[in-house]
């Protein structure tokens, strides 16, 4: 009988890390991520800046209406990296990214 418990309690031990990470993946759903480039002084879109999120080590360019977008990312803080010739680079740090701050828009400095 004491072989059968010892046995459990192996059991339970080994796969304990193996539920934790599974049940943790399931909380993290896939978001869109939506960005909108524009310029500080005058608002117009800014085509072909750059978008750089950094965890993910992926990158996008806007569109010639100043739109990017990112898809199958998951709930989380992200660093994200904005730039384009001639203006500042604008860093933003632990954006946290959901379901309801999935649309973004920033503008750079001339």
């Amino acid at each position: 009988m004491r072989k059968i418990y010892v046995l459990f309690i192996c059991c339970l031990i080994a796969f304990s890390p193996a539920l934790a990470t599974e049940g943790e993946e399931e909380k993290k759903e896939a978001v869109s991520f939506e960005i909108m480039v524009l310029d500080a002084e005058t608002e117009d879109p800014i085509p072909a800046a750059k978008i750089k999120i950094n965890q993910k080590e992926v990158e996008a360019y806007t569109d010639f209406d100043g739109h990017a977008k990112f898809s199958e990312l998951v709930q989380g803080n992200y660093d994200i990296e904005i730039s384009f010739i001639s203006y500042e680079k604008q860093h933003l740090k632990a954006f946290y990214l959901d379901k309801s701050s999935n649309k973004l828009i920033v503008k750079l400095k001339p």
